[in-house]
């Protein structure tokens, strides 16, 4: 694995949590659209308007026309194999020295300037991104170790850059 497989990497870590977010929400609304009775009843608990049938019945139906099963099942499969990613890379970093996890942290999911991350680490800019390339160098390395996995790690890393 090289250093541009790991910065793609610390790339995407820093954007799991917006992608978990931006799904939990999606998840939601879809549940609440097909799933959630409520939207069905007045506050009153009855039913009413012009339409003919049960309210109810007639959102499963929806539901199943849309394929809303298929979909929640697609995004919580989404939602697993980011948290599985999540957890991986961050086995990898904590297996780096405090000060290559800072950089990391500081930089991709902080989303720090280098000058920032310089003043918060008490070094010069070019100090810091040399912490970086060597972290990215080191991480690269401890994440080969199960190259089955982190290919297909380092495949989605890269889709999600893109």
């Amino acid at each position: 694995m090289e250093r541009s497989d790991a910065n793609s990497i610390m790339i995407y870590y820093g954007a799991i949590p917006e992608m978990l977010s931006a799904l939990h929400r999606q998840k939601i609304e879809i549940e609440a659209k097909y799933y959630d009775g409520n939207h069905a009843l007045n506050a009153d608990g009855m039913p009413h308007g012009n339409t003919t049938g049960n309210p109810t019945e007639s959102m499963a139906l929806r539901a199943a026309d849309e394929d809303a099963f298929c979909i929640i099942n697609n995004i919580a499969a989404r939602i697993s194999t980011l948290e599985t990613d999540r957890l991986i890379i961050k086995d990898a970093l904590g297996c780096l020295c405090r000060r290559y996890q800072e950089v990391l942290i500081y930089k991709y999911v902080d989303r720090h300037s280098w000058a920032q991350v310089g003043d918060r680490m008490f070094a010069s800019d070019s100090t810091v991104r040399y912490w970086k390339d060597k972290a990215l160098d080191k991480l690269a390395s401890i994440l080969e170790e199960d190259s089955e996995a982190i290919d297909e790690l380092v495949k989605r890393a890269g889709r999600a850059g893109s």
